[in-house]
């Protein structure tokens, strides 16, 4: 519930407990006359006497998933236990995560970066944020861990803006040519070389890349597969 007071701050508690859920805000600099939600409750409008008009982000998926862009890597043991107390500890920025288990596998520690990839598949699928999904389907597939990454490829698909989902198919008929789907490969392939090929000068990507994906899809209906080593380390400077 929210509730605007003369002092110029917005307060937003708990109606069932009393309990303030979040830092006062401040910003108007005079009396706030109103306050209210918009209706996908991700933000919180208020207005004052002076006429400014503020819109509040407190939708906390987006919120932690912006924290997570900043600060660029996850929770240390220390951080954790400071804001969650006793609570397990959990990833809560999936795509920190997915880099954290990319250096795992490059530097050869296999066995701890699949049990990483699978912390990020789990908070991937749990987030409102597709680029962070993407981002953990990708890294995944390149590393070998395509199988295990596959639930990442989806929830990025699912969540994806549509100027996004073309790249995101992209990733994701990279997880599926490995596992064997090749025919859900070259749709996807197919999709992404479509949307690209609509923009104006390709929306600035290389012809190469998209020749490429040309190439993984004519291979992928002669029966071969293409995704050998040494264009899995190719893929990583495209």
């Amino acid at each position: 519930m929210p509730r605007a007071v003369s002092d110029a701050t917005v307060l937003l508690w708990d109606a069932a407990t009393g309990e303030q859920l979040i830092p006062t805000l401040y910003v108007h600099g005079d009396a706030i006359n109103s306050v209210d939600f918009t209706p996908d409750g991700r933000w919180l409008a208020s207005t004052a006497d002076n006429g400014s008009s503020v819109f509040w982000q407190i939708d906390m998926p987006s919120l932690l998933a912006r924290a997570c862009e900043i600060a660029g890597r996850d929770f240390s043991e220390s951080e954790w236990k400071q804001f969650f107390g006793d609570d397990p500890f959990r990833v809560t920025c999936p795509g920190a995560a997915a880099n954290d288990a990319d250096a795992l596998a490059l530097g050869g520690d296999s066995a701890h970066a699949e049990e990483l990839f699978e912390k990020a598949v789990r908070a991937a699928i749990q987030t409102n944020q597709a680029q962070e999904a993407n981002q953990v389907c990708w890294l995944g597939s390149l590393d070998g861990f395509a199988t295990i990454v596959k639930p990442a490829c989806e929830r990025a698909v699912e969540l994806a803006l549509e100027s996004d989902k073309g790249n995101f198919e992209d990733s994701r008929g990279l997880a599926r040519a490995l596992t064997g789907d090749w025919g859900g490969a070259i749709e996807d392939f197919a999709a992404e070389v479509k949307s690209i090929r609509a923009q104006p000068d390709l929306g600035g990507i290389s012809e190469d890349i998209v020749r490429r994906r040309e190439d993984w899809i004519a291979a992928l209906k002669e029966g071969r597969n293409p995704f050998d080593k040494e264009l899995l380390n190719l893929l990583r400077t495209e």
